[in-house]
C-alpha cells in the first residue's frame, strides 16, 4: 500500500511537470506567433483611434501630446537616421533594435522616405483640424474660468461644466481621427509590406513583437 502511495505520488508529480512544461512552451509560442502586416496594421490603427488624455484645468492649459498622433505615423527617415530624434520615437527605436545589416539599412530609410513623403498631406491635414479644435475648446476654457472668477458660476458647476468641455473635445478629436484613419493604415500597410520584404523573420517577429509590445 505504501508503495502504491508512493507510485501514485510521483506519477502526480510527473504528470503536473509535463503539464507546466507544455504550458510554458504554448504561451512561448503564442508570444513568438507571427503577425502579419494586416495585423500589426489593426493593432496600430486603433492605437491611433484609442482613447487620447487630455489635460488642463483651472490652472493649466489643455495639452494633447502629439497632438493625438502616435510614434507609428510620425516616423521618418529623418528619425531613423538621428540618434536623438529616434530616441522619442518608439517606432523607430524598435526598427533599430533588430540590428539590421547594411545591406538592409537602405532601404529601410528609402522606404521610411517614402513612407514620410506619403504622411506630410496626412499629418498636415490632421493638426490643421486639431489646432481649430483645440483653439476653440481653450477659448471655452478660458470663458469657464471667466465664469467663476466673475462669480457667475460657483466651483462645483466649474466643475461639471469643464468635465462637459474635455468630454466634447475628445468626442470631436476622435471624429479627427476617424477621418484620417484609413489614409494612415493604407500608407502605414505600404510600409510594413516593404519592411517585411527586407526583414528576416527572426526581425520581422522582433519588431512587430516590440511594437505589439
Amino acid at each position: 500500500m505504501k508503495n502504491l502511495k508512493v507510485r501514485l505520488i510521483v506519477t502526480s508529480v510527473f504528470a503536473l511537470a509535463v503539464f507546466v512544461s507544455c504550458n510554458k512552451e504554448r504561451q512561448d509560442s503564442l508570444q513568438e506567433q507571427q503577425l502579419s502586416v494586416e495585423e500589426i496594421v489593426e493593432i496600430v490603427n486603433l492605437n491611433y483611434l484609442g482613447s487620447t488624455f487630455i489635460e488642463g484645468d483651472e490652472q493649466t492649459p489643455f495639452f494633447v501630446i502629439n497632438e493625438g498622433l502616435i510614434d507609428e505615423y510620425l516616423a521618418t527617415e529623418s528619425s531613423f537616421e538621428n540618434q536623438d530624434k529616434s530616441a522619442g520615437n518608439r517606432f523607430i527605436r524598435c526598427l533599430k533594435s533588430i540590428n539590421l545589416d547594411d545591406e538592409q539599412i537602405p532601404q529601410v530609410r528609402r522606404a521610411l522616405k517614402a513612407y514620410e513623403i506619403r504622411n506630410e498631406r496626412i499629418i498636415q491635414k490632421h493638426r490643421q483640424a486639431f489646432a481649430q479644435l483645440h483653439d476653440r475648446m481653450e477659448a471655452n476654457r478660458v470663458e469657464l474660468i471667466r465664469q467663476l472668477r466673475s462669480g457667475e458660476i460657483d466651483r462645483v458647476e466649474f466643475k461639471r461644466k469643464m468635465t462637459q468641455l474635455r468630454a466634447q473635445y475628445q468626442q470631436a478629436l476622435m471624429r479627427i481621427k476617424e477621418s484620417n484613419a484609413s489614409d494612415f493604415s493604407r500608407s502605414f500597410r505600404m510600409l510594413m509590406q516593404n519592411l517585411n520584404d527586407v526583414l528576416t523573420e527572426r526581425q520581422w517577429n522582433a519588431f512587430t513583437g516590440c511594437l505589439r509590445g
